[in-house]
This record gives C-alpha cells, structure tokens and sequence, in this order.
C-alpha cells in the first residue's frame, strides 16, 4: 500500500512539473517581458543608488576642504583682532575706548561665524546656499579687519 501511495504521489508530481512546463509562446513572452522589465528598474535604482552615494563623497569632501580653509581663516581673523587690541592700548585711553569698541564688535563677528560653521551639520540640505552665505559673511568680515586703521596721535 505504502507503494501505491509512494508512486501515486511521484506520478501527480511529474505530471504536475509537466503541465506547468507548458505554456503557451504568448505567456512566455510576457513572462519574459516582465523579467527584462523588472531587471531594467533594478538597474535604474542601483545607478541612482551609486549617483547619489558619489554626490554624497563629493559633498562631503568640499565640505572637509570648505571648513579646513574657514577654520584656518578664523584663526587669522583672531591673530589680526588682537593685533588691533595690541594697537589700540599704544594709541592712549581715548582712542583705546573708541577702537576697543569696534575691535569688539568684529571680534563677535568672527565668533558668530566660528559658531555657525561648529554648528553646520553637512548632512543638512542647502550647503551651497550655506557656503555662499557664509562665505559672504567671512569676506566681509576679512575686508573689514583688512582695512581697519588705528591712528597713532601720540
């Protein structure tokens, strides 16, 4: 009996791989359509897959050069403001209020910007608009303690 049974199922099985071995030239077609299909839209999404992991590289290394570049820019910054307090205190006690005041104001400024670029998350969106912005504000900063003058009345 074990036999019947044993070579019943064998014989559903064979003739159920074999049924469903035929299909008709229409169904195999479409079958293959979708599959070249399918293969076509995996590919799309691996290339922007490896588009977007490029861009993120490229992001991330103008933004390790971008801060490396400002960081050095800050540093000078700060050599020059007291270099400026140093003259300001030789300039005598009235001129010395006067400068300190506006040496103070661009010392702010160049912690504010300090502050800003600590702060930057570069995985945020908008970091061209971000270095535009503060490359703007730097510059402005650099022009004015460039053409800072401390006159001597002594």
């Amino acid at each position: 009996m074990k036999r019947t049974i044993t070579g019943a199922a064998t014989l559903a099985l064979i003739s159920g791989l074999f049924f469903a071995g035929c299909q008709s030239p229409n169904q195999k077609a479409t079958a293959a359509e979708s599959e070249v299909k399918d293969a076509k839209q995996d590919l799309k999404m691996a290339q922007q897959n490896a588009d977007s992991a490029n861009q993120k590289a490229k992001d991330a290394a103008a933004w390790d050069q971008f801060k490396n570049e400002t960081t050095l820019k800050i540093a000078q910054n700060e050599t020059r403001i007291t270099e400026l307090k140093l003259q300001a205190k030789k300039s005598g006690k009235a001129q010395e209020l006067v400068y300190g005041k506006k040496i103070d104001l661009l010392e702010k400024q160049n912690q504010t910007l300090k502050t800003r670029l600590d702060g930057y998350d570069k995985g945020q969106t908008g970091w061209e608009s971000f270095k535009r912005e503060f490359s703007h504000d730097m510059d402005g900063l650099g022009e004015a303690l460039k053409n800072f003058v401390i006159v001597n009345n002594k």
